[in-house]
């Protein structure tokens, strides 16, 4: 089933969940499984087992696990996303690289990244007043810098060796 390409009248219905974000404090899946004995020796490695979360945390649910499987060609693997059958790249990659943001850094960096920023252009005239003054900032300055440095190395390498001769 993996290799025929897929019947796109089979896939008519719409507004189905694929996926969902859970967020709280979470109980452990072996809550009440653990016996006395292994509780016990994760106490002795200072390692208490916790019957449930002590933060909040972020949990995000996909319906396929085959939104984080990449295809094969003769050549290697196909970039994630990408489907042979329509030869289209979807967005598997910037989805998964969005929910792994959400889940660990919840300072809110998805929102600063979808501001958007206007460039104010520079005025023409001006610039072409200054274009051979800033070139030669960016060309004389770095070179200056680097001799500077150079001078100071070599005199304080003579100080220290000559001393060390006498």
């Amino acid at each position: 089933m993996v290799k025929t390409a897929s019947d796109p009248k089979l896939f008519r219905q719409s507004n189905i969940p694929a996926g969902v974000i859970l967020e709280g404090k979470f109980q452990s899946l072996y809550a009440n499984r653990l016996s006395a004995a292994a509780e016990d020796s994760l106490r002795g490695f200072n390692q208490p087992f916790l019957k449930s979360g002590i933060k909040d945390a972020r949990v995000v649910v996909c319906a396929d696990g085959d939104l984080v499987m990449n295809d094969i060609s003769d050549r290697g693997p196909l970039p994630l996303g990408f489907s042979k059958d329509i030869n289209y790249t979807f967005a598997n990659a910037e989805f998964l690289s969005n929910c792994l943001e959400y889940c660990v850094n919840p300072s809110g960096i998805l929102e600063a990244r979808s501001k958007d920023y206007s460039l104010r252009l520079l005025d023409p005239e001006k610039t072409e007043d200054d274009r051979s003054f800033w070139q030669l900032i960016n060309i004389a300055a770095p070179l200056l810098v680097i001799i500077i440095c150079g001078v100071i190395f070599q005199y304080i390498r003579k100080r220290k060796y000559n001393h060390a001769a006498v």
